[in-house]
């Protein structure tokens, strides 16, 4: 009886460190997972659509070879600026591009808020668009509140921050 309480005995340890070992593991790849951020900008800026900051987003996509994307660039080049305490601008390319092709699409567009760097991992709050020029209001808690599609001046935009008070 002896020799089966210390086989049960040894069997119960090796069960408990290898549920410690499968609970650590899954642990590691729950933290991981909630700590990764959705994007990262060209600058390397981690970027999650829910915020603690309480700022609101505007994720606007764009294309060298969309007309109507190029005229928007100045009024959200302006908005940035205005709005940088309340509302932050991210660009994103409709197109792949690599960070290199990306910092030089920057530059030629005279783009001055950040813009996403997109790959396999990055992570949006609402389906890719299907056409552009698509434009998102993202509330501080990660949801698409506006989707503009179409052109968009410094106007169209207030409008749709203003109907979130903002």
């Amino acid at each position: 009886m002896t020799k089966q309480k210390n086989k049960q005995g040894r069997l119960a340890h090796r069960f408990g460190w290898f549920l410690f070992a499968v609970l650590s593991v899954g642990a590691g790849v729950l933290s991981y997972t909630l700590l990764k951020p959705d994007a990262y900008t060209l600058q390397g800026n981690k970027v999650n659509w829910r915020n603690d900051h309480q700022q609101w987003r505007i994720i606007n996509f764009f294309a060298p070879w969309c007309a109507p994307c190029l005229r928007e660039i100045p009024a959200l080049n302006k908005l940035a600026t205005q709005l940088d305490d309340k509302v932050k601008i991210y660009g994103v390319s409709f197109d792949p591009k690599t960070p290199g092709e990306l910092n030089t699409l920057v530059n030629t567009l005279n783009i001055h808020f950040d813009v996403i760097v997109v790959n396999d991992d990055t992570k949006f709050p609402m389906p890719y668009p299907a056409y552009l020029p698509a434009t998102y209001l993202i509330s501080p808690q990660g949801e698409v509140k506006a989707s503009l599609y179409g052109e968009q001046g410094e106007k169209s935009i207030e409008q749709a921050l203003a109907k979130h008070g903002i």
